[in-house]
C-alpha cells in the first residue's frame, strides 16, 4: 500500500486501520458503522461535532 508508505515517509506510523479517499457512501459507511452519525429523515448524514468546537476565544494569531 503506498499511502502507508507515504505515512511513515513524514513520520507517522498509523497504530489502527487507515482510511484513504474513500467514496461518498464509503465514508458513510463507515460513520455509521461507527455509530459516529446518523441518515436523516432528508437522507443526509447528521454528525455531532460535541460540545467544544470551533476556535477558542482566547486563541490569538
Amino acid at each position: 500500500m503506498e499511502y502507508l508508505e507515504s505515512l511513515r515517509n513524514i513520520g507517522i506510523v498509523p497504530r489502527k486501520e487507515v482510511y484513504w479517499n474513500l467514496s461518498v457512501p464509503q465514508l458513510i459507511s463507515q460513520t455509521l458503522k461507527k455509530g459516529q452519525g446518523v441518515i436523516t429523515e432528508s437522507g443526509a448524514l447528521a454528525y455531532d461535532t460535541g460540545e467544544f468546537t470551533g476556535r477558542s476565544p482566547k486563541d490569538k494569531y
